[in-house]
């Protein structure tokens, strides 16, 4: 049963173990995957606004207090009526002062206040109340005005995921309830089916201080495991030839040989703009699905989501053992680790692509040397962010007029320092209701156990310091009878206790540290 359970883990941890599902990918001077096309005329008309994206899992979310939250470089605010459980959404901005509505407070019939002036409004962004109108009707006539309205955008909780629409307005909701969004297709079936579903890993949630574009190029290729992962998730000095080849099997979408050995082929599939999924079956029956969520915050920012669901029947006690690990001690164990080793590779790759495009005008096509199949879903992502997408959520860079790349550029061009891109408190803990509040129990017990120590620190050197003290007053003699009035084998165990409590608010200090900041240097991996 327990290597059953290892094997279930090795799927989660072992992406990088990779094989070609076809002939075994071969080396010659020129590329061996077919040259990327030219742009193909004008970009098609896809709308980033109009989609489902995944903003957080439904359980970080402190029910008390309004959630900001940015999509599309657009500030919103994410609340949940405590009495009828239903989620509401409203551009973060008061129609009454442009107060941001986040510092706001929720009311026990679901409504949401600005705190600036009081004013307040429904789910549906009406405005509920103008606490300084001077009558009732005044009132009823400034609330019905359009002005007065907050912007709703549609929001639903499916499967644990709070997913919001990306444009917000009186059309929005009628547009967004024709389209599903994007959803783990194990968990529909059991859903559906009443068919059994093991959730592996629970929705690890991270703000990563990179664009979009290299998010979903870093999902789409786990060719980079065992290299920027090295002793984490990955080893490369298991990378052999033909081992990080893939097949296309689909304009965005490409099979791998097992990534473990009781699975049978992967298919990687995008799934436009927001979702990239690993999809396997288990040689035994049963099937794997990983999700990575990508939702675009803002120029330079994004967020990723991770879920994993096995369908695969497990003994029960793997099952209790899986559901007794702590959700915060993976996170800070293993996936901030993980995202920690891309975030330098990232942003200095968006910098570098900033900085050629705008000195020189050149784009990834220039710049990118891809002969192998293991860039093929980059070479395909990027082909359709050319194509069909208009280069990205805030444009191409190449387009230097528009707002969206002035903002993009002016974001990739100044990187954040190497402390904000390994910040794991930031960019995780206060996104994740485990994390916080294993940090608040670590660091009270630390800051407990610290103080425990000072004071038996304290018991056990005051004997030697009256002992000074009468020294320096009366002789020697009377240093000598102070210091035998005491009881040597109590000493003793004062200096185990005092050396045992330093030891263990060292440890936890350092288990704190782990929540707030690790630096990660790959040169010593």
């Amino acid at each position: 049963m327990q290597q059953a359970y290892q094997e279930v883990q090795g799927v989660v941890r072992g992406v990088g173990g990779l094989r070609s599902t076809g002939p075994r990918a071969v080396y010659p001077q020129e590329p061996a995957i077919a040259p990327i096309p030219e742009p193909a005329g004008e970009p098609a008309n896809f709308s980033w606004a109009k989609h489902w994206y995944g903003v957080c899992a439904a359980h970080d979310v402190d029910s008390t207090r309004p959630l900001p939250v940015t999509l599309l470089g657009k500030n919103l605010v994410i609340w949940k009526d405590s009495s009828t459980g239903r989620w509401s959404c409203l551009e973060d901005r008061c129609p009454h002062r442009a107060a941001p509505l986040s510092e706001g407070k929720i009311w026990p019939d679901g409504n949401l206040s600005c705190s600036y002036h009081g004013w307040r409004f429904d789910g549906s962004g009406a405005c509920k109340a103008i606490p300084q109108a001077d009558s009732a009707e005044q009132e009823a006539r400034a609330a019905a005005a359009p002005r007065a309205c907050a912007v709703a955008h549609p929001i639903q909780e499916r499967q644990g995921m709070l997913f919001v629409w990306g444009e917000g307005g009186a059309a929005a909701l009628e547009e967004a309830m024709k389209q599903e969004p994007p959803l783990c297709t194990l968990t529909q079936e059991a859903e559906t089916h009443g068919s059994e579903v093991t959730e592996v890993v629970g929705y690890y949630t991270s703000d990563v201080p990179y664009d979009y574009t290299a998010l979903a190029e870093n999902v789409l290729d786990p060719s980079h495991v065992p290299w920027s992962h090295h002793g984490v998730q990955g080893d490369r000095t298991k990378v052999t030839y033909g081992k990080s080849g893939m097949r296309k099997t689909g304009e965005l979408s490409a099979a791998i040989e097992p990534i473990r050995p009781n699975l049978k082929d992967t298919i990687i599939s995008f799934h436009a703009p927001g979702l990239t999924k690993y999809e396997a079956e288990f040689k035994q029956g049963g099937r794997m699905e990983m999700l990575f969520y990508m939702t675009p915050l803002a120029p330079g920012l994004s967020r990723i989501i991770m879920h994993v669901a096995v369908s695969a029947s497990l003994p029960a006690p793997i099952k209790l053992l899986a559901s007794l690990r702590p959700a915060w001690w993976e996170h800070i164990m293993l996936r901030n680790a993980v995202l920690a080793g891309d975030a330098v590779f990232l942003a200095g790759q968006e910098r570098i692509l900033a900085q050629h495009a705008q000195q020189e005008g050149a784009t990834w096509r220039n710049l990118y040397y891809m002969p192998t199949s293991a860039d093929t879903l980059v070479a395909a992502l990027r082909q359709w962010l050319d194509d069909k997408a208009g280069g990205g959520p805030f444009g191409s860079l190449r387009d230097g007029h528009s707002p969206a790349a002035l903002a993009a550029s002016a974001a990739l061009l100044a990187p954040p320092s190497r402390r904000e891109m390994l910040d794991r408190y930031n960019q995780h803990t206060v996104h994740c209701a485990a994390c916080r509040s294993a940090l608040r129990t670590t660091t009270a017990l630390r800051n407990i156990l610290a103080g425990a120590a000072v004071l038996t620190w304290a018991a056990w050197l005051s004997p030697l310091l009256l002992a000074a003290s009468a020294w320096l007053g009366s002789g020697a003699a009377a240093a000598s009878a102070v210091a035998g009035s005491q009881q040597p084998l109590l000493r003793l165990p004062l200096v185990l206790g005092a050396v045992a409590l330093t030891a263990a608010a060292a440890l936890l200090t350092n288990l704190r540290s782990r929540f707030i900041f690790i630096n990660y240097v790959h040169a010593h991996r």
